[in-house]
């Protein structure tokens, strides 16, 4: 079993009862699921930037058997592997089955709570303490066991930060997309999703972008994240991220795609921006999204660009990522638009509860609309003026 299929089962198994997850553990191995655990800690840890090298033993207990991780945090972040340090000045070990409880299922769940912490610094020492040089010891040490703990705090940081944090240009500079993101996805944030992301960035550079996908792993606690590009990026994958190589412009692969990784909870289409990509992505990944979903558009300044296949002044063009979307605001309402059949309405129609837009992004609602047209008694001309008494 891959890594990925490992970190799947966990995550669809903290939904469940605490013996769900024991049972899991029991069904994957203890070492698999112990290493998942911890690359996972490892990628969420943000340890502050000034601080020195710090090891962190921690220790997995699962079935009378100890499973020893020696975590390195310091400003450059965290590293691990498996083993001992007797010398560790911290000393953390929890249950495996709470550990992967705390770190994969909801927030709010009774979790973390075989945590065991001990401070070792000095315990060896002949004699007692000079007590400011051991306040001046003691300080990152604290610092680097505070980070390692608020990996496993499932309280999340702000989206903007995030994006800060892996460099995405979703916030600061030249996109301020992350407000509305995290208005429309923070209902969504504990929940096991899937997120496909169009376009990873970097152009043919394999090892440059994947900012994205990092910020949306960390903000998506529980979540699967795969991205698509035109050019190998495979550098980026990691567990709960998969990155797929494909065209957004051909229809038949974005299908295929989707059957075997869909359906999805968000897409997000930050590719080529091209109007005709975008316009062949929407209408062949839109069926993939699931009822209750999104499915956003970035970059919509493209729409103006003719070089983009876009036009600065035939607004209404439906050839145009922005002319097309303004049909969506007529499809809302299909049912009340006279001489128009409901049979003969299009997919969007019947299958987009609302659209938002905002500058340079457009949200788009995923659900069933069928709320039926006005009653036949209500007028569908204006109402004759009144007579005055």
């Amino acid at each position: 079993m891959t890594e990925q299929e490992t970190v799947e089962a966990l995550i669809l198994a903290v939904g469940g009862r605490p013996d769900d997850v024991r049972a899991a553990v029991d069904r994957l191995g203890p070492e698999p699921v112990a290493e998942a655990v911890v690359a996972e800690l490892r990628f969420r840890a943000a340890p502050p930037a000034d601080l020195p090298e710090v090891n962190v033993q921690l220790d997995l207990v699962h079935g009378g058997r100890t499973l020893g991780f020696v975590v390195t945090l310091s400003g450059k972040g965290a590293t691990a592997a498996a083993g001992l340090d007797p010398d560790a000045p911290m000393w953390v070990s929890y249950e495996l089955a709470d550990l992967v409880h705390a770190v994969y299922g909801p927030a709010g769940a009774r979790a973390g709570h075989t945590r065991r912490v001990e401070l070792r610094l000095g315990r060896d020492e002949d004699g007692p303490p000079n007590p400011k040089a051991y306040l001046v010891k003691l300080e990152p040490v604290a610092r680097a066991t505070d980070a390692l703990l608020a990996a496993v705090d499932p309280r999340e940081p702000d989206l903007g930060d995030l994006a800060v944090r892996y460099g995405t240009d979703k916030w600061g500079g030249l996109h301020w997309f992350t407000p509305h993101y995290q208005r429309h996805f923070s209902e969504l944030r504990d929940e096991p999703v899937r997120l496909l992301e169009i376009g990873i960035g970097g152009y043919e550079q394999p090892h440059l972008g994947g900012g994205s996908l990092r910020t949306w792993k960390r903000y998506f606690r529980r979540g699967l994240i795969y991205g698509l590009d035109i050019f190998d990026k495979s550098a980026h994958d990691e567990a709960r991220i998969t990155t797929l190589r494909g065209d957004q412009s051909d229809p038949a692969y974005l299908r295929e795609m989707a059957e075997r990784y869909g359906p999805f909870d968000i897409i997000v289409d930050d590719g080529s921006h091209m109007s005709g990509h975008v316009l062949v992505s929407l209408r062949a990944l839109l069926p993939y999204v699931r009822p209750g979903g999104y499915y956003v558009v970035e970059d919509l300044m493209f729409s103006y660009f003719q070089g983009f296949g876009g036009s600065p002044t035939d607004l209404n063009s439906p050839d145009t990522s922005v002319g097309f979307l303004k049909t969506l605001a007529d499809g809302l309402h299909y049912e009340d638009r006279p001489g128009l059949d409901p049979a003969q309405a299009r997919y969007f129609d019947r299958n987009i509860g609302a659209v938002h837009f905002y500058r340079g992004v457009a949200v788009i609602e995923k659900s069933v609309n069928a709320e039926g047209s006005l009653p036949p008694w209500i007028p569908r001309s204006g109402l004759p003026p009144r007579r005055a008494q």
